[in-house]
């Protein structure tokens, strides 16, 4: 990831990208079921699944379903009301 650096007069400024994330959740009543999905830059999941893994980050933004899911599986945690972990399924 690259930095741009702004000048205004006498004063330099470094600027940083914004890179934002988005989980959704929805909840399907007849089936009683939750679906998720997750918005993220390519770069950055790939970096994280990398680093989850103890692999060195790649030099392209492709990751696997069995590293994406063995990610997202140890960073969000679903639990009951009475505090049971509730399992994940990958969909695709």
């Amino acid at each position: 990831m690259g930095c741009a650096t702004l000048s205004i007069g006498a004063k330099s400024f470094t600027a940083h990208p914004l890179h934002t994330t988005l989980v959704r959740l929805t909840y399907d009543q007849h089936t009683h079921q939750f679906e998720g999905s997750i918005r993220v830059f390519a770069g950055d999941f790939a970096a994280a699944v990398a680093k989850h893994n103890r692999v060195a980050t790649p030099n392209d933004d492709r990751v696997t379903d069995a590293a994406a899911f063995a990610y997202v599986s140890s960073t969000f945690r679903f639990t009951d009301a009475g505090g049971r972990t509730v399992p994940l399924a990958w969909c695709g």
